[in-house]
């Protein structure tokens, strides 16, 4: 597992690495208002579309990652996520990657790791 390097590890001072999930699932299974349109509401089902997740494990549009602290809490998590779409219709056609990015958004991902891990640290040990 790749370690995660802080803001401050790198030659450049912006530059901070986070722990994110991202889930591919087929257009025709999403909800409605996840479902990618082309121009002119042209509707292609059976397109593969690129989604993030919530802390909380809802589908989430990709402008808007989860910032995890390390890898482990990312598998950890997608364990989770498992249980949790067994009850839905895209139970079967669903595929989850853990995938470790560097952005420099310094203070945007700073703030959502320490957020985004504490909330599912907590959901994590209620279970």
């Amino acid at each position: 597992m790749p370690i995660i390097r802080e803001l401050g590890d790198f030659k450049n001072d912006r530059a901070v690495e986070y722990a994110t999930i991202e889930v591919r699932i087929p257009n025709k299974l999403l909800p409605v208002n996840l479902r990618e349109y082309e121009y002119d509401d042209i509707y292609h089902p059976d397109d593969i579309v690129t989604l993030s997740i919530s802390p909380s494990g809802r589908l989430t549009k990709t402008h808007k990652p989860i910032y995890l602290n390390s890898t482990e809490l990312a598998d950890s998590f997608c364990l989770h996520i498992h249980s949790l779409f067994e009850k839905r219709k895209y139970a079967k056609y669903y595929e989850l990657e853990v995938k470790v990015l560097t952005s420099f958004k310094s203070k945007t991902v700073t703030k959502g790791k320490e957020k985004h891990s504490s909330a599912i640290d907590e959901l994590l040990s209620s279970l």
